[in-house]
């Protein structure tokens, strides 16, 4: 019983930060709960076999909630540019389909492996402060757009991430003002997160079963997590309007670092 309350207590943990991070950065809080929720089951002995699927998914269900609430902050804050979202649907759907039917043919270690190296890139980025910027060209026109995010849809899918962490550097890039792209980008986690959820179940539901889940989703952490982290996603969009980011940045980027380096020994 001790065990059950604890665990309940650390889906409550990674709820409070994914939360933050969401709406802080609009990356959806994939790369705090991915992680934990792959540590985590580790410790719980789920199979190992399927860890990092269920990481992934549960991951990618909870993050429907602080996404929406993210959104929802953002839009009052008019900080979500909805023609452009529009346009980026067409390429995201797609890649989601494709990112989780892809993943089913991915073994849990080597998506732990995938994962840890692109934690280990991706906070390196984030604490050099290194993103493209393209200064001859603003948003490129269909079919471009859309084949650009149907790359983020799969690999967001793939890795759980929701698409945040690609579209943000990808909007800014094309001259889309960082808040504007961080408002955006909630929405898209947003859709994202509904896409990967719905299909991985479909799959899941045919592949394993698992205590307290369906198909890949833990429901208790499932639950948990979303239900906190909508209470803090606002939070963190309060943040993203009014603080500096720069320090902030760079030991996120430290904490993803580490965090890559301990997957992969």
């Amino acid at each position: 019983m001790d065990s059950v309350i604890y665990a309940y207590m650390a889906y409550a943990a990674i709820g409070v930060v994914s939360g933050i991070m969401a709406g802080l950065l609009g990356i959806g809080g994939g790369l705090i709960t991915v992680p934990s929720l792959f540590f985590l089951f580790s410790i719980l002995k789920f199979p190992q076999a399927y860890l990092m699927h269920l990481a992934i998914e549960t991951s990618l269900a909870a993050m429907i909630f602080n996404s929406l609430s993210s959104t929802r902050a953002h839009n009052k804050k008019k900080g979500v540019m909805w023609p452009l979202f529009k346009k980026t649907v067409p390429g995201l759907v797609l890649g989601g389909i494709i990112g989780a039917i892809g993943a089913e043919f991915i073994s849990s270690t080597s998506l732990e492996i995938i994962f840890g190296l692109f934690l280990c890139f991706i906070g390196f980025l984030f604490f050099r402060r290194i993103q493209p910027h393209f200064k001859e060209h603003s948003v490129p026109q269909n079919p471009v757009f859309s084949l650009i995010f149907m790359g983020i849809g799969a690999f967001a899918v793939i890795l759980g991430l929701g698409g945040g962490l690609f579209s943000v550097p990808t909007l800014t890039a094309f001259r889309i003002p960082q808040k504007s792209a961080i408002g955006t980008s909630a929405a898209i986690t947003c859709l994202m997160t509904i896409i990967g959820t719905v299909a991985f179940l479909i799959l899941g539901l045919e592949t394993v079963q698992i205590p307290q889940s369906i198909g890949f989703i833990n429901l208790p952490a499932f639950m948990i997590i979303g239900f906190v982290s909508v209470f803090f996603a606002p939070v963190g969009v309060k943040w993203a309007h009014e603080l500096p980011d720069q320090i902030l940045r760079r030991v996120f980027g430290i904490v993803l670092i580490l965090t890559g380096i301990s997957m992969l020994v």
